[in-house]
């Protein structure tokens, strides 16, 4: 028989309600680029430049963009990279399987953690490595490597001394891979740390 969801169709919706994480995020970014991107293209260029424009038009956004300027300085190629990795990311995760039928590991996810675990290596800056942490934790997931993803959720996210969105985001990443009791309590402290996908907390 079709199986129609419509929670998939519609699962922007399920989101409707406030993401002050949004705004966080550009805050921090802000602080990262010592105010000298603005934060209307800081907003433009995390949440509506689609991966593809971002890969393919570099120099036409710097024309546009105070933040893609920013990336291009030769002082800042492990931002840069970690940006292009967060587009890679976001390109990978916006396209998920809704028959859940894919065999996994699947080989471009598992490019990009390689690239992920490469620059987080290399990487002696917090703001980074929070991030890449955390966009590793996205794709473990994705690639059904959940144990993984919990490792480096223990070692590299939850030990750091940080008041940004992405600890709360982090740990709900975690919560989504069990069900019952444990997946509440998870939520519960995901919603208690304020700031990132409450409605989501209660709803699930």
């Amino acid at each position: 028989p079709f199986y129609f969801a419509a929670s998939y169709l519609y699962h922007g919706e399920l989101y409707a309600g406030e993401q002050p994480h949004l705004q966080q995020n550009v805050n921090e970014w802000y602080e990262k680029t010592d105010h000298k991107a603005s934060k209307k293209d800081i907003d433009s260029l995390l949440n509506a430049t689609p991966p593809t424009l971002f890969f393919n038009e570099p120099k036409s956004l710097a024309n546009e963009n105070s933040l893609m300027r920013y990336l291009l300085q030769p002082g800042q190629k492990e931002l840069y990279e970690y940006m292009h990795l967060s587009k890679k990311t976001e390109q990978l995760t916006a396209t998920p399987d809704p028959w859940d039928e894919q065999r996994y590991p699947k080989q471009p996810v598992n490019n990009v953690i390689n690239e992920l675990k490469k620059l987080r290596s290399a990487s002696n800056d917090p703001f980074i490595q929070l991030r890449t942490a955390f966009q590793l934790i996205r794709l473990l997931n994705l690639n059904a490597q959940t144990k993984e993803a919990e490792n480096i959720y223990d070692n590299w996210v939850a030990p750091v001394k940080s008041k940004s969105w992405v600890k709360a985001a982090a740990l709900y990443q975690i919560a989504l891979n069990y069900s019952g009791p444990h997946r509440d309590h998870l939520l519960s402290k995901v919603f208690d740390l304020g700031g990132y996908n409450r409605t989501m907390c209660i709803v699930r």
